[in-house]
């Protein structure tokens, strides 16, 4: 959006969460949309800080136990480094802890990749 501004979307699945019991089945899916700020320093590194919201949807299957499945609104809050590729692409890394309402498992996250800067 500006020079400190950027906004992010955040698509994540883990397929089974306890991949050591097989009659159980435990999936976490998220879906959120961040903000990030990046701090001005004089370094190439830019560090910068992340807040946003979105849903989670957790569900667990027991064989011969029936299911259960719940979908909740939470929020994401982290922190990372940016580092320049090219004048419009970029590759970061950060931490982020995301938080649910009640039934959905708070999770702490690391992501990597590259960004792309899309317009002037």
């Amino acid at each position: 959006l500006t020079g400190e501004i950027a906004v992010e979307g955040e698509l994540g699945h883990v397929f089974d969460i306890s991949p050591g019991n097989v009659g159980v089945d435990v999936s976490l899916t998220t879906v959120h949309g961040s903000v990030l700020y990046f701090i001005n320093t004089e370094y190439v590194l830019t560090p910068y800080v992340a807040a946003g919201l979105g849903l989670g949807k957790y569900a667990v299957d027991v064989e011969g136990a029936g299911s259960f499945s719940t979908t909740e609104l939470g929020f994401n809050l982290g922190a990372g480094v940016s580092y320049p590729l090219g004048t419009a692409t970029a590759f970061g890394g950060d931490f982020r802890y995301f938080k649910h309402i009640e039934d959905v498992p708070s999770i702490w996250g690391f992501t990597a990749g590259v960004s792309v800067r899309f317009g002037s």
